[in-house]
């Protein structure tokens, strides 16, 4: 099905929502792949994000990731989710290791891996405005 605004979906329906496995892509160039319930991603899936050349690639509940993989600029990096953690490597080969929610890095301890190896342990803190 295509929508007015270019977005473009392709795989299961029920009840006229989004439902089981499909593909959607967006306007902008983003896409996601996987699995959908009541309209929303939700289950295992990917999203790329054309613009920031990235990944999400986990679990999704409600549209929200929730937790797997981040991977930015093409460069592979592990996740831990048994410790629900996930870790992001950034051009210059530093990288994030910590936990995630809604798809952005969540309160609590991570570890930040500058290139030369040094590493800088620390709590992350939300600095949202109001």
């Amino acid at each position: 099905m295509t929508y007015p605004d270019g977005g473009v979906y392709e795989g299961s329906w029920d009840h006229g929502l989004r439902q089981g496995q499909g593909t959607f892509k967006y306007p902008n160039g983003d896409s996601y792949v996987g699995s959908w319930s009541q309209g929303k991603k939700s289950g295992q899936g990917i999203y790329f994000s054309f613009a920031g050349s990235c990944w999400y690639s986990g679990v999704w509940k409600d549209g929200n990731f929730q937790e797997g993989e981040w991977l930015v600029l093409f460069r592979f990096i592990s996740c831990f989710p048994h410790h629900k953690l996930s870790c992001v490597q950034f051009k210059d080969r530093s990288k994030y290791i910590g936990a995630f929610r809604d798809g952005k890095p969540a309160p609590g301890e991570g570890v930040f891996v500058f290139p030369n190896g040094n590493r800088l342990k620390g709590q992350w803190v939300c600095s949202c405005a109001p």
